[in-house]
């Protein structure tokens, strides 16, 4: 039931960016993979980024985040470029993804078992930030197993930025 309403509330998120920043082309494609499967990409013209998982954080190529009051950026996107994020579960509990960077509904919450992958591609597009804007999204985990507070509150936000 609690997934069912951050999804509802990420997607108003989306929408809501949307009409402010203008439009987003995006092509995505999930999947749940198993590392042994993933393969490098064969076309240059997409970039590559790896996020990791693990014991309340996140990591990926400009940093680690792991407080809740004061996310990181740990990923540095531009605006028109074609993304492939790899988000790898590198710890020994389920994780998930949440961002209202990821436009559809289904993408903005991703369960991720340990050991396991899932991959997110687009090309974000913001007419506001050709103008100079810079973006900061969220990305959040908020599994909870059975503990007070959920892995967003240990500390499992971090920042992806949208610039020129």
């Amino acid at each position: 039931m609690f997934k069912a309403h951050r999804v509802f509330a990420c997607t108003l998120l989306v929408v809501g960016l949307l009409s402010l920043a203008g439009c987003m082309s995006s092509q995505q494609a999930t999947s749940d993979l198993d590392d042994s499967k993933l393969q490098p990409e064969s076309s240059s013209s997409i970039r590559v980024i790896t996020i990791n998982e693990g014991a309340f954080f996140f990591e990926g190529p400009d940093g680690r985040s792991s407080s809740h009051d004061n996310p990181a950026v740990i990923a540095t996107i531009k605006n028109g470029e074609k993304v492939r994020f790899i988000f790898k579960n590198v710890s020994t509990i389920d994780h998930e993804i949440i961002s209202p960077l990821f436009r559809s509904p289904l993408e903005i919450v991703r369960d991720i078992r340990p050991g396991r992958s899932v991959v997110v591609q687009f090309t974000p597009f913001f007419r506001s930030v050709e103008d100079g804007t810079v973006f900061d999204f969220e990305l959040a985990c908020h599994e909870e197993h059975g503990t007070p507070e959920d892995h967003y509150f240990q500390g499992m936000r971090a920042i992806i930025r949208v610039q020129k």
